[in-house]
């Protein structure tokens, strides 16, 4: 499944088809299902990144290698949700 601009497809459309087509083919992309729901998606990845946040406010005591790679890891998450929210807020465009 890809995701597609139906603005830009509409406009296509426009210029490219016959009339009643353009009209047909505008309506059925208008009645299409979005694939994704933008905001539950922000929800989702913010609350990941809350709990990523939660979890590292807590300054460990970093007393050996597996504690200091834990906190990395955890802080590697936390931007990874950060550029993740970004990216899904702006549509994937640049």
């Amino acid at each position: 499944m890809r995701l597609i601009d139906a603005d830009e497809f509409c406009r296509y459309t426009d210029e490219h088809c016959q009339d009643d087509f353009a009209e047909l083919w505008k309506e059925l992309i208008r009645r299409q299902p979005t694939a994704f729901d933008k905001e539950k998606v922000m929800n989702k990845l913010t609350g990941l990144q809350e709990a990523e946040r939660s979890d590292s406010d807590e300054e460990p005591e970093l007393i050996d290698g597996e504690d200091i790679y834990d906190e990395g890891r955890s802080q590697g998450r936390f931007e990874a949700y950060h550029n993740a929210i970004n990216i899904v807020e702006k549509g994937g465009i640049e």
